[in-house]
């Protein structure tokens, strides 16, 4: 696992662990984890990640349990992959849309 790859385990796993507002700056799939604002704030440089550390306090603790529970659970991201493998298998003629063989249904 590279240095990155756990870079974004952390941003995940962190709010789900310690409802813990994040900090950081604005490097490959961090917009794409933390809400700016919402869950924590997405910086530029030095200058706006000392100015947010001031302004964590206006980032409520479970807004970010909330958000880690609608985008990052298990359960979630399984339904996630299978949306997707449906999508996959309709597109090459498979008509079954349904993952019967892991009694799961997606809709």
């Amino acid at each position: 696992m590279t240095g990155q790859n756990r870079l974004v385990l952390v941003l995940i796993e962190s709010p789900c662990l310690r409802n813990t507002q994040l900090l950081a700056y604005r490097r490959g799939s961090i917009p794409e984890i933390i809400e700016d604002r919402g869950t924590g704030f997405v910086c530029e440089g030095l200058d706006e990640m000392t100015a947010a550390i001031q302004r964590i306090p206006e980032i409520d603790r479970r807004r970010c349990r909330w958000t880690f529970e609608q985008r990052f659970t298990v359960e979630r991201m399984a339904q996630d992959y299978l949306k997707v493998y449906e999508r996959a298998l309709d597109k090459t003629g498979n008509k079954e849309t349904e993952s019967t063989s892991f009694g799961i249904k997606v809709f």
